[in-house]
């Protein structure tokens, strides 16, 4: 599948999300999923890093993306300062079903 129509479909399978997931959005989805496969959880701070812009720019996009029931948050049972960051059962779905198409 070329560049053009894994795009296509990325917009397709986040239709509701398209708005807003751009690459920074993209980019944490990406690292959640992945961390997800292993069982883990994500910091925010890994997260907002995961996303190759800046601090604000990310939480802006992490926020977005917990609004739209992608990814969910926690306080670290170790830190009480830190948050924890993973995606839903639907973030986790939806990551499945594009990489399952493209």
């Amino acid at each position: 599948m070329n560049l053009i129509a894994q795009r296509q479909l990325r917009t397709k399978v986040f239709a509701e999300s398209v708005n807003y997931i751009g690459e920074a959005g993209w980019y944490m989805l990406l690292d959640l999923y992945v961390a997800s496969t292993a069982g883990k959880y994500v910091s925010v701070s890994s997260a907002c890093w995961a996303s190759f812009s800046p601090p604000t720019t990310a939480l802006r996009h992490l926020e977005q993306l917990s609004r739209d029931g992608l990814v969910e948050s926690s306080s670290d049972s170790k830190d009480a300062r830190r948050r924890m960051v993973k995606l839903t059962r639907r973030g986790k779905e939806l990551m499945a079903n594009y990489l399952d198409a493209i």
